[in-house]
């Protein structure tokens, strides 16, 4: 993931997590808009938790490999004059 993108991502968990907690405290409980603050508020985290596990797994590379070719030391009829590769 791109750094900008995760980090633009992130920010938006967070203010949609931080609004929703927000509007709790001004809110009746029981009411409709209560339910969907605090809707929004499981989703929000729910999301910032997807966020930090895609950042945390994903950064991970897989392992490069290397090749690096050697020279074989050949009898000079050609049989084992050629590059071979190893891994």
């Amino acid at each position: 993931m791109n750094p900008q993108a995760g980090k633009a991502w992130f920010q938006i968990a967070v203010f949609i997590t931080v609004v929703s907690a927000g509007l709790l405290f001004f809110q009746k409980p029981g009411t409709a808009e209560f339910v969907i603050s605090v809707t929004t508020l499981v989703i929000g985290i729910a999301f910032i938790a997807l966020l930090v596990i895609m950042i945390k797994f994903g950064s991970r590379c897989p392992p490069v490999r290397i090749r690096i070719p050697i020279r074989h030391a050949g009898t000079g009829k050609g049989g084992n004059d050629r590059l071979p590769y190893v891994d």
